[in-house]
């Protein structure tokens, strides 16, 4: 009982001095720490998606709580620096996340991009910054608006082997006329083609012979995909 109401009590004295070495107090005055972000997006299945396009992560915390390896970090940098010190801050600790807006234009950009690689041309995304004492929270408002959609895709190749190759692959892909428009299956289905393409003989292949073009209609919801093989050498036999 005597040596689990020590160990308790150990944790405890430790705790205490982790909160003690506040990581605000070692700010510059126009330092904030990263608090947390926030994501507001209408359509929650691309929530998951985009997190790990923001550029900044606020520091890690236990039991979604208690920033432990950040207080170990501040306790290490606190006084006059020691062997002990400088093993705590570099194998335990984490270093301060300090607001970064460079980073935070960044993510912006870059989950509007991700919106447009997604079929969501509209999309209009916005972000504001929260500073409390030294704390920043970030929030990053995405409203997608309609998707558009592809309307047709077209396979072709000025290669009469490869077109013929492209007419018998009728089941094979996944990019097809009516769902919502992704460059992410536009990818895949270059690797797939690659693929089928070396199958077929053609063993030196490469994706770049494949070639997209895309023409959107005056309100930007009909997409037409056309998908460019380029002739390529004879297959080897």
């Amino acid at each position: 009982m005597q040596k689990s109401l020590s160990a308790f009590l150990s944790v405890l004295a430790l705790l205490m001095l982790l909160v003690a070495c506040s990581p605000y107090r070692q700010l510059d005055s126009d330092e904030y720490l990263l608090h947390k972000n926030i994501i507001t997006v209408d359509r929650p299945e691309l929530k998951d998606g985009i997190k790990p396009i923001i550029k900044q992560k606020a520091n890690r915390r236990i039991l979604g709580v208690f920033r432990f390896h950040l207080a170990v970090y501040s306790m290490g940098n606190r006084g006059k620096p020691t062997r002990f010190k400088n093993w705590l801050k570099n194998t335990v600790g984490e270093e301060p996340v300090v607001l970064d807006t460079l980073f935070t234009n960044k993510s912006t950009a870059q989950i509007k991009q991700y919106m447009t690689k997604h079929g969501y041309f509209d999309a209009e995304v916005s972000d504001t910054t929260l500073y409390k004492k030294k704390k920043a929270i970030v929030k990053y408002k995405i409203v997608s608006h309609e998707p558009s959609y592809i309307t047709s895709v077209v396979r072709q190749s000025s290669d009469p082997n490869l077109d013929s190759i492209i007419k018998n692959d009728t089941t094979g892909s996944k990019l097809k006329a009516g769902m919502i428009y992704n460059e992410n299956i536009m990818q895949d289905d270059r690797e797939r083609l690659t693929r089928l393409f070396r199958n077929s003989g053609y063993f030196e292949f490469t994706q770049q012979f494949i070639s997209y073009r895309v023409f959107t209609s005056d309100t930007s919801r009909n997409v037409a995909v056309y998908q460019d093989i380029a002739a390529f050498s004879t297959a080897d036999s």
